[in-house]
């Protein structure tokens, strides 16, 4: 269930893909939704690249990849 916070932000995101996905990711596991976006999985993100020698536009990409696979999307 979604809270009166979480249903004002949604109302507030115009962009139809990016409420699709705010939406997606608040019917994540809470467990989940912590892990996303914090500081442990952009260190391990940050060093898979730098032992596989990418690019800053290759880390961009691998990032968002990754985002998208934690939100089940890809």
């Amino acid at each position: 269930m979604l809270t009166p916070l979480q249903i004002k932000k949604l109302q507030g995101i115009i962009d139809p893909l990016a409420k699709k996905r705010y939406l997606k990711f608040l019917q994540l596991p809470q467990k989940l939704r912590e892990t996303i976006p914090s500081v442990e999985t952009a260190d391990k993100i940050r060093a898979a690249a730098e032992k596989n020698k990418l690019s800053k536009d290759q880390l961009w990409d691998f990032s968002y990849i990754v985002g998208m696979v934690l939100l089940g999307e890809t």
